[in-house]
Protein backbone atom coordinates (compact mmCIF):
# COMPACT_ATOMS: atom_id res chain seq x y z
CA UNK A 1 0.00 0.00 0.00
CA UNK A 2 1.43 3.36 -0.99
CA UNK A 3 0.27 6.41 0.92
CA UNK A 4 0.30 10.08 -0.76
CA UNK A 5 0.15 13.22 1.39
CA UNK A 6 -1.75 15.58 0.72
CA UNK A 7 -1.36 19.55 1.25
CA UNK A 8 -5.39 20.24 3.16
CA UNK A 9 -5.09 23.27 1.50
CA UNK A 10 -5.11 22.44 -1.64
CA UNK A 11 -8.07 20.39 -0.84
CA UNK A 12 -9.60 23.49 0.44
CA UNK A 13 -9.25 25.54 -3.13
CA UNK A 14 -10.21 22.87 -5.07
CA UNK A 15 -13.77 22.60 -2.81
CA UNK A 16 -13.60 26.77 -3.22
CA UNK A 17 -13.68 26.65 -6.66
CA UNK A 18 -16.57 23.23 -6.64
CA UNK A 19 -18.57 25.54 -4.42
CA UNK A 20 -18.60 28.38 -6.98
CA UNK A 21 -18.84 26.04 -9.71
CA UNK A 22 -21.81 24.54 -7.53
CA UNK A 23 -24.14 27.80 -7.68
CA UNK A 24 -25.14 26.17 -11.58
CA UNK A 25 -24.71 22.54 -10.96
CA UNK A 26 -26.07 19.95 -8.39
CA UNK A 27 -23.25 17.57 -9.31
CA UNK A 28 -20.75 19.93 -8.20
CA UNK A 29 -22.43 20.78 -5.51
CA UNK A 30 -22.51 16.49 -4.15
CA UNK A 31 -18.69 16.31 -4.77
CA UNK A 32 -17.87 19.44 -2.93
CA UNK A 33 -19.84 17.84 0.03
CA UNK A 34 -17.80 14.55 -0.75
CA UNK A 35 -14.48 16.35 -0.91
CA UNK A 36 -15.84 18.26 2.86
CA UNK A 37 -16.49 14.81 4.07
CA UNK A 38 -13.70 12.68 3.35
CA UNK A 39 -10.95 15.93 4.71
CA UNK A 40 -12.86 16.42 7.50
CA UNK A 41 -12.12 12.35 8.07
CA UNK A 42 -8.44 13.25 6.97
CA UNK A 43 -7.44 15.42 8.87
CA UNK A 44 -7.98 13.80 12.15
CA UNK A 45 -5.60 12.31 13.95
CA UNK A 46 -3.67 9.57 11.29
CA UNK A 47 -1.28 7.02 12.55
CA UNK A 48 0.73 4.70 10.53
CA UNK A 49 2.66 1.62 11.50
CA UNK A 50 6.65 1.64 11.44
CA UNK A 51 6.52 0.18 8.09
CA UNK A 52 4.17 2.00 6.68
CA UNK A 53 6.22 5.07 7.73
CA UNK A 54 9.23 3.55 6.18
CA UNK A 55 7.49 3.37 2.76
CA UNK A 56 5.76 6.69 3.12
CA UNK A 57 9.31 8.27 4.07
CA UNK A 58 11.27 6.04 1.04
CA UNK A 59 13.41 4.87 3.69
CA UNK A 60 13.96 0.61 3.66
CA UNK A 61 14.43 -0.43 6.89
CA UNK A 62 11.60 -0.11 10.10
CA UNK A 63 14.23 -0.19 12.08
CA UNK A 64 15.65 3.51 10.96
CA UNK A 65 11.90 4.51 11.75
CA UNK A 66 12.71 2.76 15.19
CA UNK A 67 16.44 4.48 15.70
CA UNK A 68 14.64 7.80 14.98
CA UNK A 69 11.95 7.37 17.81
CA UNK A 70 14.76 6.22 20.20
CA UNK A 71 16.66 9.18 19.70
CA UNK A 72 14.17 12.19 19.37
CA UNK A 73 15.11 12.28 15.93
CA UNK A 74 10.74 11.30 15.43
CA UNK A 75 8.10 11.18 17.20
CA UNK A 76 6.02 7.79 18.08
CA UNK A 77 3.31 6.32 19.95
CA UNK A 78 2.98 2.71 21.72
CA UNK A 79 -0.29 1.46 21.46
CA UNK A 80 -0.11 -1.81 23.43
CA UNK A 81 2.86 -3.73 21.73
CA UNK A 82 3.11 -1.57 18.72
CA UNK A 83 5.19 1.03 18.01
CA UNK A 84 2.84 3.97 16.08
CA UNK A 85 4.00 7.17 14.01
CA UNK A 86 1.85 10.33 13.45
CA UNK A 87 1.13 11.15 9.53
CA UNK A 88 1.77 14.43 11.29
CA UNK A 89 5.38 13.51 12.14
CA UNK A 90 6.11 11.76 8.60
CA UNK A 91 4.80 15.55 7.16
CA UNK A 92 7.46 16.92 9.44
CA UNK A 93 10.52 15.40 8.68
CA UNK A 94 9.31 14.14 4.90
CA UNK A 95 12.07 16.77 2.91
CA UNK A 96 14.33 17.09 5.96
CA UNK A 97 18.30 16.53 4.24
CA UNK A 98 18.38 13.50 6.94
CA UNK A 99 15.77 11.52 5.20
CA UNK A 100 16.41 12.84 1.95
CA UNK A 101 19.91 11.54 1.98
CA UNK A 102 18.42 8.06 2.67
CA UNK A 103 16.30 7.72 -0.09
CA UNK A 104 19.45 8.69 -2.27
CA UNK A 105 21.42 6.36 -1.17
CA UNK A 106 18.43 3.94 -1.50
CA UNK A 107 18.16 4.72 -5.08
CA UNK A 108 21.73 4.81 -5.44
CA UNK A 109 22.11 0.91 -3.95
CA UNK A 110 19.05 -0.04 -6.12
CA UNK A 111 20.47 1.12 -9.81
CA UNK A 112 23.98 -0.26 -8.93
CA UNK A 113 22.26 -3.08 -8.54
CA UNK A 114 20.22 -3.37 -11.71
CA UNK A 115 23.86 -2.80 -13.31
CA UNK A 116 24.85 -5.77 -11.94
CA UNK A 117 28.33 -4.39 -10.81
CA UNK A 118 31.19 -6.77 -11.15
CA UNK A 119 33.74 -4.37 -9.06
CA UNK A 120 33.86 -3.90 -5.63
CA UNK A 121 32.37 -0.24 -4.73
CA UNK A 122 35.37 2.64 -5.15
CA UNK A 123 36.24 4.06 -1.51
CA UNK A 124 34.47 7.50 -2.51
CA UNK A 125 31.41 5.35 -3.36
CA UNK A 126 31.79 3.26 0.13
CA UNK A 127 32.13 6.96 1.79
CA UNK A 128 29.04 8.74 0.43
CA UNK A 129 26.58 5.81 1.30
CA UNK A 130 28.70 6.11 4.77
CA UNK A 131 27.59 9.53 4.77
CA UNK A 132 24.04 8.74 3.94
CA UNK A 133 23.35 5.73 6.66
CA UNK A 134 23.11 5.52 10.36
CA UNK A 135 24.81 3.12 12.31
CA UNK A 136 27.80 1.20 11.84
CA UNK A 137 28.03 0.03 8.45
CA UNK A 138 29.19 -3.82 7.57
CA UNK A 139 32.41 -2.74 5.24
CA UNK A 140 33.82 -0.70 7.84
CA UNK A 141 33.43 -3.57 10.62
CA UNK A 142 35.49 -5.60 8.37
CA UNK A 143 37.87 -2.92 7.72
CA UNK A 144 38.28 -1.92 11.06
CA UNK A 145 38.97 -6.00 11.97
CA UNK A 146 41.27 -6.28 9.37
CA UNK A 147 43.14 -2.69 10.43
CA UNK A 148 43.84 -4.23 14.28
CA UNK A 149 44.82 -7.41 13.04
Amino acid sequence: MTRTIIDSQDLERAITSLDRASEADDDARQAAERLRHVLHRATGPQLLTTREAADTLGVRSVNTIKHWVRTGYLRGVQRKERLLIPLQEIERIQQDDQVRMLRTAAQLEDEIAELGLDRPLTQEELDALSHARPGQLPWTEQRTARSTA
